[in-house]
């Protein structure tokens, strides 16, 4: 996250926005959009200080008192809330990563959960100085079934 911030803070967009890529951008989220918006996702996890639940959203109860980080996310796009790392206060911060056009250059990965389900996630890349492929960016994007891989 710490490389993502310092990029994206030379990077500026549409105001309100940042730039991560030139098909990737991010904005930041009041706690109270990020309720209303919930609804609207595929799929989402929630990581509070007594529970771990994930599903799709109606049928994961937030605990927002005890919220310790949180995704929801779809094909081309998530919200991501947690605490910031160098910020003492507690307070949760909330952004939301959007693609714009097919999302640039990224690879996709898969993970088993504990449920049996596939969990793919997406890392978008961009060339660092020397022209080298470089990940900025990595997001949670679908959770699949195990045979829309091909495994049996």
């Amino acid at each position: 996250m710490r490389q993502m911030e310092g990029q994206i803070k030379e990077m500026e967009a549409e105001p309100g926005m940042a730039k991560i890529t030139d098909k990737l951008y991010m904005e930041k989220l009041e706690l109270v959009e990020v309720k209303e918006m919930i609804a609207r996702y595929d799929y989402i996890i929630v990581h509070m200080i007594s529970d771990l639940q994930y599903g799709p959203p109606m049928d994961v109860q937030i605990q927002w008192d005890e919220l310790v980080e949180l995704r929801a996310f779809d094909e081309t796009e998530e919200i991501h809330v947690f605490g910031h790392e160098l910020d003492s206060s507690g307070e949760l911060r909330a952004i939301r990563i959007f693609e714009k056009g097919d999302g640039g250059d990224y690879l996709v990965k898969s993970y088993r959960m504990r449920n049996g389900k596939i969990l793919k996630i997406k890392e978008y890349l961009t060339e660092d100085e020397d022209g080298q492929a470089e990940i900025v960016y990595t997001r949670p994007f679908a959770v699949t079934e195990e045979e829309e891989y091909g495994r049996v």
